[in-house]
């Protein structure tokens, strides 16, 4: 998977949870979209124990 392919599939699957929003809600949402992408590296290693922590 590239990185123009990754961005190609978020925006396919966003286009089409924001149309299920709109199928199951009478509130109109913003076809407007910014996608903040990071890696779970930048975190340190234990970001997933302290994400389970959190939870």
């Amino acid at each position: 998977m590239t990185q123009d392919s990754l961005e190609e599939n978020i925006r396919s699957i966003a286009v089409q949870l924001i149309q299920w929003a709109e199928y199951r809600c009478w509130n109109k949402i913003s076809d407007h979209l910014t996608f903040i992408v990071s890696d779970c590296n930048e975190f340190g290693e234990n970001f997933r124990e302290r994400r389970k922590l959190e939870e």
